[in-house]
C-alpha cells in the first residue's frame, strides 16, 4: 500500500506548475507544465500527420531562401543577434534551472500518476453478452444484430473486430437469455414470453 495522501499531494505540486512568459510591458501568458507537455505531444502529431509534399515545399522554401543572397544576409544577422542574447551568461543559467526544474516536474507528476493509477481499485471489464442483454432490456421490441452491435458501440463497448456482427450472432445463440424472434431480430426470452 502506498502513502496516498503523500503522491497525490506530489502529484498536484508537479502538474499544478505554471511557467510565466512576459511579452511586451503589458501582457503575461501563464501557462501550466501539463498544458506545456500536451501542447507539445499535440504539436508532434501535427507535425507527423502534415502531407509530404507540404514539407517538401517548406524544405524547398528554406533551401531558396538560403540561396538568395539578400535572405541569406537577413537570417545570419537575425542569428547573430539572437546568439548573442542567447550568450547572455545569466539567460543561459535561467534557461537551465527552468529546463531542469520543467522535466523534473514532467518525471514527477508522470511516476506520481502511475502510481495513483496503480493504487485505485480498477472497475471490471464488462462482457460483450451483458452490454447486450441491457440494451434488449431498455428496449421494448426485437433488434437486429446491426442495431445491438451499433447500440453497444455507443454505450462504451470497445471492439477491433472487423466481424463483430457475426461474434455477436454467436454469442446471442449459445446464450440462454436471447431468443431469436424472427430471422435476423433479437430479444430477451423473458420479454418475449410476456409480449407473447
Amino acid at each position: 500500500m502506498i502513502d496516498l495522501d503523500r503522491v497525490l499531494r506530489k502529484h498536484a505540486r508537479a502538474s499544478s506548475i505554471k511557467l510565466a512568459v512576459s511579452v511586451g510591458s503589458t501582457f503575461t501568458l501563464v501557462i501550466s507544465v501539463n498544458v506545456l507537455k500536451e501542447l507539445m505531444k499535440l504539436a508532434a502529431k501535427g507535425i507527423q500527420k502534415i502531407p509530404a509534399p507540404v514539407k517538401i515545399a517548406f524544405l524547398v522554401a528554406i533551401a531558396a531562401a538560403l540561396i538568395h543572397p539578400r535572405s541569406r544576409a537577413k537570417i545570419i544577422e537575425v542569428g547573430k543577434i539572437l546568439w548573442t542574447k542567447l550568450n547572455d551568461p545569466r539567460f543561459k543559467a535561467i534557461l537551465s534551472s527552468l529546463t531542469i526544474q520543467t522535466f523534473e516536474a514532467f518525471d514527477t507528476a508522470d511516476k506520481t500518476s502511475k502510481e495513483i493509477e496503480a493504487s485505485l481499485p480498477r472497475s471490471p471489464k464488462r462482457r460483450a453478452i451483458n452490454f447486450a442483454r441491457q440494451i434488449c432490456a431498455v428496449e421494448k421490441r426485437p433488434l437486429t444484430l446491426a442495431e445491438i452491435a451499433s447500440r453497444m458501440k455507443k454505450a462504451g463497448y470497445v471492439t477491433r473486430s472487423k466481424t463483430f456482427t457475426a461474434y455477436l450472432r454467436r454469442l446471442l445463440r449459445g446464450s440462454t437469455n436471447f431468443i431469436e424472434t424472427s430471422p435476423g431480430y433479437w430479444n430477451l426470452k423473458l420479454r418475449a414470453r410476456s409480449a407473447a
